[in-house]
């Protein structure tokens, strides 16, 4: 990196409390961003994106502001935070007693280390994976933790809503992180969004350990505005008997560039990833999905979804792979078509892959797939998503 930011790393760890080993792996990482390798996705143009920069981390309070522009439902099971502030938790008490952990990140350092300490960034998403995992590991501002104990049944679905402050003018760095104990189940929704009309960038981090026998639901639903470019990396690991379903949703308004790659530890274990997107406006969308597991041993399936304009550029690469994951033959979709939209459907295991031009609406076409490959609560969330971004332009 051209400029040193040791110093102010080390005190904004400091500030937050933060345990010394934790502050010690933000330097660490910061030392390897120069020689990481770049985020990329193959036959992706990356050039179309402006490039990821870090800024000297700033602790910023949350304003009436920008509270005023977020919609707060009380009736919501879950957490909500917005720029680097958190809001209380709305878990049952019940839940809580029976150990059920649902907190910031920061807390979870402090307060639970057995749980996360030796699993954040190296076990399911390396810190090492590329310049952008090992920017998160050092700059990381803010992030949740749920953890589900053994045997556990959350009946409620816990909607966990992290909203980008782009009022002021600081990148939102975060990450999730999902532990499911042997045996116990639940079921997700994340949404990233923004707020606000800087222009900024976000670096999203989703890490999820599901224990034998685990179940988990998890509906992700990227909705940022035209301001906000957004990088992720996000993975799982899946052992024995565990079951992964995972829809990942993507209708931000601006550029992405993402990773998701899935592990599954054993023969027994599940995983089916479903992808539905959504780009408009000049824009690029780039996504790796990747299903790590001997050939022999597969139990899962990736569906893709894609909606696009002519004039934006969308590639959604998918395979699965016993050890490393290579897209250099892997379903790429064409950046070209001669329709003023085009869809796009493929599915792996068995492979199957379909382009066709629609004459419904890109909108249309997009809220369509939504509908039919999800559930009525999330086809809700990913409307009124839209209708966000409508007015935030």
């Amino acid at each position: 990196m051209s400029v040193d930011f040791s110093e102010e790393l080390e005190n904004y760890g400091n500030k937050h409390g933060e345990p010394h080993w934790l502050v010690q792996r933000r330097l660490d990482a910061l030392n390897k961003i120069a020689d990481a390798p770049e985020m990329e996705v193959d036959h992706f143009k990356n050039n179309q994106i402006k490039p990821y920069s870090s800024v000297a981390p700033e602790k910023i309070k949350l304003t009436k502001e920008v509270l005023k522009q977020v919609e707060i439902d009380d009736e919501e099971i879950g957490m909500i935070q917005i720029g680097q502030s958190s809001l209380e938790n709305t878990l049952d008490e019940d839940d809580e007693d029976n150990g059920v952990i649902l907190t910031d990140i920061f807390t979870a350092f402090r307060q639970h280390p057995r749980l996360i300490q030796s699993y954040f960034m190296n076990k399911v998403v390396p810190e090492d994976t590329n310049k952008i995992t090992q920017t998160l590991t050092a700059f990381f501002n803010n992030g949740m933790f749920l953890y589900l104990p053994k045997n556990y049944h959350l009946t409620d679905t816990v909607i966990l809503r992290m909203i980008q402050d782009n009022i002021h003018d600081q990148p939102l760095v975060t990450h999730l992180f999902i532990y499911a104990e042997e045996g116990s189940s639940v079921k997700i929704v994340h949404e990233l969004s923004s707020v606000g009309v800087q222009t900024s960038f976000i670096n999203c981090g989703v890490e999820i350990l599901a224990r034998p026998g685990s179940s988990i639901d998890l509906t992700t639903i990227d909705h940022a505005s035209q301001d906000s470019t957004v990088y992720f990396n996000r993975g799982a690991k899946v052992s024995r008997d565990a079951k992964l379903n995972w829809q990942l949703i993507e209708c931000n308004a601006g550029d992405t560039l993402g990773n998701l790659q899935v592990k599954l530890a054993n023969k027994s274990a599940m995983a089916k990833i479903k992808t539905i997107t959504l780009q408009r406006d000049h824009n690029y969308l780039g996504i790796n999905t990747a299903l790590l597991a001997k050939a022999s041993e597969l139990n899962d399936e990736i569906e893709q979804f894609g909606t696009a304009e002519q004039s934006s550029q969308l590639v959604l690469n998918a395979g699965i792979f016993e050890k490393t994951a290579d897209f250099s033959n892997n379903f790429l979709t064409p950046v070209q078509n001669d329709s003023d939209y085009y869809t796009y459907e493929s599915t792996v295991n068995p492979i199957h892959k379909k382009w066709q031009p629609n004459a419904t609406g890109a909108v249309e076409d997009f809220l369509q797939n939504v509908k039919k490959q999800t559930n009525d609560e999330v086809f809700q969330r990913v409307q009124q998503a839209l209708k966000d971004l409508e007015i935030s332009q």
